[in-house]
């Protein structure tokens, strides 16, 4: 359903209580819905009651110059791709479209055979791999706040749980990625009251107590550490608006803002001499990284236009630089359009 509110442009505050003014927007099933609506500034609003849901998303890979170059899998495949360290498999959700649970599956690049990696009973999310690329973390939503767990590649062994912060009350954790030398895993853990985010370190030695990266009061997440485990690539919205930035790991320091008008979803190439991200306008941006002990980045540079899907959807790339991004698939009959004339007559005076 879509509804409006009356706004004070002056005092930036909302007026009143919201009213709805459209209620067949669909909601779709599964994670993430793109809906569609304009309004003009004669009173004009048209709006789409279709929407893509995750499992009309398809991974493909692009080059460079954003060319596409094939895709991997099935229609049903969500919008979260990993590829392993050594480059041969691909772990990804995978959306049942009958049940609305996502599952892991991973995807053996040379075979071109896939094979389901985790079995429900509910959904499992966003695959992140183990450096040595014998183990998977991922989220399992079978708790009731959703906990990462980890599960050897050969499936010889059951799902572990991975420790996580101990906060009161429990809240989601996610994990965002693994440190090359196995001894970091980098979490986003839901802030309390919002629908924010914080970044948490896990060390995987000594007592393994979680400790707080950071944790600001605005949302920070989709944290990725560089190959050589020195820098810490990260969204957060403390302007605003999403932005990425980098600083000093494992000791937050020196702050840089990478992206220049706006990004998010950052990650390194697999030799740490890129920083890739989303630009706001939908642009696979590209900066380079110099070498040493100090960091220093360039300009962001375009590279091509990318229509990336939102909520908590991610992209890859590989060690030949091509890059793995969800893409929304063709879709077998297009989303009705409807059109409302003085939409604003039936708002309360």
């Amino acid at each position: 359903m879509l509804f409006a509110q009356a706004f004070d442009a002056n005092n930036l505050q909302l007026r009143g209580e919201a009213v709805p003014i459209a209620d067949q927007i669909d909601n779709g099933r599964g994670r993430f819905v793109q809906k569609q609506f304009s309004v003009s500034q004669n009173g004009v609003l048209a709006y789409t009651s279709g929407a893509l849901e995750a499992g009309q998303h398809v991974l493909a890979w692009f080059d460079r110059s954003g060319k596409a170059v094939g895709t991997l899998g099935e229609q049903d495949i969500a919008s979260w791709g990993a590829i392993s360290p050594d480059g041969k498999i691909v772990a990804a959700d995978r959306l049942d479209p009958q049940s609305g649970y996502g599952d892991v599956w991973i995807y053996d690049l040379a075979r071109g055979a896939a094979s389901r990696f985790t079995f429900g009973p509910k959904s499992n999310y966003y695959p992140v791999w183990s450096p040595d690329g014998r183990r998977i973390a991922f989220l399992s939503l079978t708790g009731a706040e959703g906990r990462p767990v980890q599960k050897a590649v050969s499936g010889v062994s059951e799902e572990e749980a991975l420790a996580v912060p101990v906060l009161d009350p429990p809240r989601g954790v996610r994990v965002d990625d693994w440190s090359r030398d196995g001894r970091y895993v980098i979490e986003a853990v839901r802030s309390r009251g919002t629908a924010g985010r914080e970044i948490w370190v896990l060390p995987l030695f000594g007592d393994h107590k979680p400790f707080p990266y950071l944790r600001t009061g605005f949302s920070e997440q989709f944290a990725k550490l560089s190959p050589n485990g020195q820098w810490l690539a990260y969204t957060s919205n403390e302007s605003k608006r999403n932005e990425v930035y980098v600083q000093s790991f494992p000791t937050p320091g020196g702050k840089w803002q990478i992206s220049t008008n706006g990004g998010e979803r950052s990650i390194w190439s697999r030799d740490g001499k890129e920083l890739y991200f989303v630009s706001v306008d939908q642009k696979m941006m590209a900066v380079e990284i110099s070498g040493g002990p100090r960091f220093e980045a360039s300009v962001p540079k375009a590279l091509f236009d990318v229509r990336f899907p939102g909520g908590n959807a991610w992209f890859d790339v590989s060690k030949d630089g091509r890059f793995l991004i969800p893409v929304a698939a063709e879709q077998s009959a297009a989303a009705p359009l409807t059109v409302v004339l003085n939409w604003q007559a039936g708002l309360k005076k």
